[in-house]
């Protein structure tokens, strides 16, 4: 049976990870579509629940990696749990209708419900381990859940964190059991805002390519197929005043490239609305991109761009022309790319002339990404190793 829920730990499972007012509203809005859609899924498409079996069972929150590739990698006796098991979905409609409510006795109850079925949930599927990236609520009580059963939590750095500004989450601190980080500034990060040391693995960065080149190699610039893409963010969900900022510099980008007979595309993020991203006219002027297949992605442009997002490193790691823009908002201080690869910062009075020719180097430090040749196999190794010291308790 689940046992009692602490106001201070019903808050901390829902609001942790919650910026400021703004992120809230945003949220709030977001998870109300969201209790619509687990609503649909719960009552109106038939869907099978797990049958249970002796493995020893992964709860996988990460869609990017590739896992099935190399599953043998993993102990004979585990396997995969699907995350839309309606279990799981009855324990997510329960705690999204807890985070909308904001009333206490009935959030005690939800939990409480959540919990019971969490309990039930996870004895029977004999659940071992949870692997994730960022961790909604929901993902945060399920581990709570089995943190609090001595079972292993895993999560991995989801995205490229700043070194001097970023906040370790609550659910870092005090419920993943082991946080995978991308190099060793990550994890000296981690240890400066008190993390246990043990707790961190030093991994590699888990994009969705399986393979990066990392020796140096110095190109010249060459536009040949004469298009050029702004990889977009979420940035108005936590900053209600970047929007002007961002729509200036977007702006100037593209005058400039244009003036250079340059076409110009904005590859939104997948959850982005490009409404509350893009102003009127830059939605006009701008060609959007959303061919969501990567590698036809980084064959359709000869320049990427980006302010932060972790797929302009990936697309560098390819061997493409990125440039990072400089977004000129205290509150959104990024850190500089360039001071552990070759991509090039544009500084925002550099952005109206900025020549997009010349020597470009390609590089990278290894303590900021620690490459492999098999990044999602090395993660099913670290996976593995973590499996067999459960057995040897």
């Amino acid at each position: 049976m689940a046992k009692h829920f602490s106001n201070t730990i019903i808050d901390q499972i829902l609001y942790s990870g919650i910026r400021n007012k703004h992120h809230l509203k945003i949220r709030k809005n977001g998870y109300f579509r969201h209790l619509l859609k687990l609503t649909f899924l719960l009552f109106y498409r038939k869907r099978k629940d797990l049958k249970t079996n002796s493995c020893r069972n992964i709860i996988n929150f990460i869609p990017s990696p590739n896992f099935q590739a190399y599953r043998n990698f993993l102990p004979a006796n585990t396997s995969f749990v699907n995350t839309e098991d309606k279990s799981l979905l009855w324990i997510e409609w329960y705690l999204t209708l807890a985070f909308l409510v904001d009333y206490k006795p009935l959030q005690r109850k939800l939990f409480s419900k959540s919990g019971n079925i969490s309990h039930r949930f996870i004895k029977e599927y004999n659940i071992e381990i949870l692997i994730c990236g960022h961790p909604t609520f929901f993902i945060t009580f399920l581990s709570y859940i089995l943190n609090n059963q001595k079972k292993k939590v895993v999560t991995i750095q989801h995205g490229i964190y700043n070194l001097n500004f970023y906040q370790v989450l609550w659910f870092e601190k005090e419920i993943a059991t082991h946080i995978i980080v991308y190099g060793n500034y990550f994890k000296d990060l981690y240890i400066s805002q008190s993390v246990v040391e043990n707790n961190l693995i030093v991994g590699s960065p888990y994009f969705e390519s399986d393979n990066f080149n990392s020796k140096t190699k110095s190109i010249k610039i060459n536009l040949i197929k004469g298009r050029a893409v702004f990889i977009g963010q979420q940035l108005y969900k936590v900053n209600s005043s970047i929007f002007e900022i961002y729509n200036e510099v977007l702006s100037a980008i593209y005058h400039n490239l244009k003036s250079k007979g340059i076409d110009f595309f904005y590859k939104p993020h997948p959850r982005e609305n490009i409404e509350k991203s893009l102003d009127l006219e830059n939605r006009r002027n701008f060609k959007i991109y959303n061919n969501k297949n990567k590698k036809i992605f980084w064959e359709d442009f000869d320049i990427f761009l980006s302010a932060n997002s972790s797929l302009l490193l990936e697309s560098y790691l390819q061997r493409k022309i990125c440039f990072q823009v400089e977004l000129p908002n205290p509150e959104m201080a990024f850190d500089n790319f360039s001071n552990y690869t070759g991509i090039q910062l544009i500084k925002v009075n550099q952005i109206k002339d900025f020549p997009f020719e010349g020597n470009y180097d390609f590089y990278c430090d290894d303590d900021y990404l620690n490459l492999v040749e098999k990044p999602v196999k090395s993660l099913l190794l670290i996976i593995a190793d973590l499996l067999k010291m459960g057995e040897n308790k």
